[in-house]
C-alpha cells in the first residue's frame, strides 16, 4: 500500500517544490521591484540635492563676486537682495529688502559685480524700489573709458541695449569702447563700468552718429545687489 502511494508523495512534493520555487520568484521579483523603486527615489532626492549645492554654489560666487567688486568705491556699500520685479514691460524696475531701517534714500545707486544696475527712485520702511538703467526714461552721464569723451547713456527698455547719446558725428568713439559712469551729478559713483560700445553709425549729414552699447550688468540674472553710498551727497536732501 505504502509503495502505491508513493509516487504521489513523490508528485506532492514535487508540486511543493514548484510552488515554493514560484512563491520565490515572484517574492524575489516584489523585492527587486521595490528596490528599483527605492534607488529611483534616492536617485532624485540626490540629484535635487545635487542641484542645490550647485545653487548655493553658485549663489556664493556670485555673492563673492559682488563684495571684490566693492573696492572700486571709497563710500559705503551693503548688499540687498532682490524681492520682485515689475511685471510692466514699461517699467524696467525691481523692488529691494533695503528701506529707511537701512538708511537707503532716494537717488542712491545700485550696481552688480559688472557694472551699473540704476537707482533708487522709493524708499519705504524696509523695502525700495529701484528703476533700471534699461528704462527708457532713466539716463546716465558716461565717458568713453579710452579717451574721456563725454555722453549719456539712456535705457531702451531692452536688457541688453543702451542708446548712447549727444555723440558727434565726429568724435572718437568705436565699436568695443567701455563707457564708464562719469560721476557728473553726482547721482553715480564715477568710474564704474556701465556699457561696452556695440554699433557706431555715422550717417553723412547727420550731426550725430548713432551709437548703442550692450550693458555690462546682468539683467536677466538679478539676485542680489549692492547699493552704494556716495559720501558726495547729502543724505538729507532727500
Amino acid at each position: 500500500m505504502g509503495s502505491s502511494l508513493e509516487p504521489i508523495y513523490r508528485v506532492s512534493g514535487l508540486s511543493r517544490n514548484i510552488f515554493n520555487s514560484i512563491s520565490e520568484a515572484i517574492l524575489s521579483q516584489y523585492t527587486i521591484a521595490d528596490e528599483n523603486s527605492r534607488l529611483r527615489n534616492e536617485n532624485i532626492i540626490l540629484r535635487g540635492l545635487s542641484q542645490q549645492m550647485s545653487a548655493i554654489q553658485a549663489e556664493n560666487g556670485r555673492l563673492r563676486a559682488l563684495l571684490h567688486s566693492t573696492a572700486l568705491f571709497r563710500g559705503e556699500v551693503q548688499i540687498t537682495e532682490v524681492l520682485s520685479f515689475s511685471s510692466n514691460s514699461l517699467n524696467k524696475s525691481i523692488v529691494i529688502d533695503k528701506g529707511h531701517h537701512s538708511k537707503v534714500y532716494v537717488g542712491q545707486a545700485v550696481i552688480d559685480a559688472e557694472g551699473l544696475m540704476g537707482q533708487v527712485t522709493e524708499v519705504y520702511r524696509a523695502t525700495s524700489r529701484v528703476l533700471l538703467l534699461i528704462d527708457s526714461s532713466h539716463a546716465v552721464p558716461v565717458l568713453v573709458n579710452r579717451n574721456g569723451v563725454r555722453a549719456i547713456a539712456s535705457g531702451m527698455g531692452f536688457t541688453d541695449k543702451l542708446n548712447i547719446k549727444h555723440v558727434a558725428a565726429s568724435t572718437d568713439i568705436r565699436v568695443g569702447d567701455e563707457l564708464v559712469s562719469s560721476g557728473l551729478g553726482e547721482r553715480f559713483p564715477s568710474g564704474y563700468p556701465v556699457a561696452v560700445v556695440t554699433m557706431v553709425d555715422r550717417n553723412e549729414g547727420k550731426e550725430f552718429a548713432e551709437v548703442t552699447a550692450r550693458p555690462t550688468a546682468s539683467f536677466d540674472q538679478i539676485n542680489h545687489l549692492l547699493l552704494v553710498s556716495n559720501r558726495n551727497l547729502d543724505l538729507d536732501k532727500d
